[in-house]
């Protein structure tokens, strides 16, 4: 009988003991959990393993994320107002280059056209222009009546000075004696101007009428200067009146 059959006969016989697989069989369903081939993992269901590149920032934790999206706004309103702030400074600053350069263009023609107007000899001083003055004067001679005619001699020739060296454009008539009349009664202790101490008076002021009136005369000008007295209304002298061209009430209240 061989070796083989005494294997295969007999109770007795001792069997060939059974060789461990050596070849990799996967767990059963119920205990292996989920199998990934290697480089392909998943992190869908392990809280604990970080999140992939592509799955953004929208996935770490829901709402916790918020704060990074704020910081993202705020630095982007941030960066527009910056850039907003500084196209206005440089808008303030051409408006303000502009406007002082229209100012000063402004200035300059003006400057140019006045003094391209003024007709003297110097047009950067302003005292230096044709003068268009259309007012007239009356001048006055305040004679005295006690002096004996002092007072009056040397004002008239002081008019007839004034007269002679700027013309008589200016000038309408000349007035001698202020309220002459009124002191000369005073003085005397009269009230009365047409009595005999008031045309005693009256003498003496129209010999000052006259005589001003005669150095008008010589002088040949170009114009008629009335010749008259202002006095006290209450106090004119009829003689007087009649030789004088007008009679001026210097009466004054206070």
């Amino acid at each position: 009988m061989s070796r083989n059959s005494a294997y295969e006969l007999g109770s007795t016989t001792q069997s060939t003991p059974a060789l461990a697989s050596t070849t990799n069989h996967p767990p059963d369903a119920h205990i292996r959990g989920v199998y990934s081939a290697p480089g392909a993992v998943s992190t869908i269901d392990d809280p604990f393993m970080p999140p992939s590149q592509g799955q953004g920032f929208q996935e770490l934790g829901g709402q916790d994320n918020r704060w990074l999206e704020k910081q993202q706004s705020t630095n982007k309103k941030s960066k527009w107002m910056v850039i907003g702030g500084i196209v206005a400074l440089v808008g303030i600053v051409i408006v303000g280059a502009a406007v002082g350069i229209s100012v000063s263009k402004h200035k300059s023609s003006s400057n140019s056209s006045s003094k391209s107007n003024v007709t003297g000899s110097n047009p950067d001083d302003p005292s230096s222009f044709e003068k268009s003055v259309n007012m007239t004067v009356y001048l006055g001679n305040y004679a005295v009546p006690n002096d004996n005619g002092t007072a009056y001699t040397r004002q008239r020739n002081e008019i007839q000075s004034v007269i002679e060296t700027f013309g008589t454009d200016h000038i309408s008539g000349i007035t001698v004696g202020n309220e002459f009349m009124l002191n000369y009664l005073t003085a005397n202790g009269a009230t009365d101007p047409n009595s005999a101490i008031g045309n005693t008076g009256a003498a003496l002021l129209i010999a000052d009428i006259n005589d001003t009136r005669s150095m008008i005369s010589q002088m040949s000008l170009n114009k008629t200067l009335t010749i008259g007295t202002a006095d006290a209304g209450a106090f004119f002298n009829t003689l007087v009146l009649e030789q004088a061209d007008f009679g001026v009430n210097a009466s004054f209240q206070t």
